[in-house]
């Protein structure tokens, strides 16, 4: 139980985190807001999850610890694709005014990905 309720948290505080990255982008919305909001997101991004890995290892110890980030890496894949994708679209200034919407749709696309190869892991 106590590992299901820290899966759940870690997982909102993950998802909130970006979510509010990107609201934060979108109600600035200018073309150099979006530009910074993308900035912050790629130095952020690991950030969050290093607290997220760091709580982890914290709660439950080395062994149980690995364990748990095994079964989370579709998230952690999600994350670092996103991180990837924002030091791209970062470095091509063409690219500046798609990264919010961007990143949504391979955050969306990814998170539901993960969600589907766990559903049929189970079956």
């Amino acid at each position: 139980m106590k590992l299901v309720k820290s899966i759940k948290e870690d997982a909102t505080f993950l998802i909130t985190s970006i979510i509010g990255l990107l609201l934060l982008g979108v109600i600035y919305g200018f073309r150099e807001m979006l530009y910074w909001s993308a900035v912050m997101m790629a130095i952020s991004l690991p950030v969050i999850m290093l607290v997220v890995v760091y709580r982890t290892f914290e709660r439950f110890g080395k062994r149980d610890a690995l364990v748990i980030i095994k079964k989370r890496s579709p998230y952690y894949l999600t994350i670092i694709a996103v991180f990837i994708l924002d030091y791209i679209f970062i470095l091509d200034n063409y690219l500046r005014k798609y990264i919010l919407a961007l990143d949504s749709v391979i955050i969306v696309g990814l998170l539901v990905l993960a969600v589907l190869i766990k559903v049929f892991k189970n079956v």
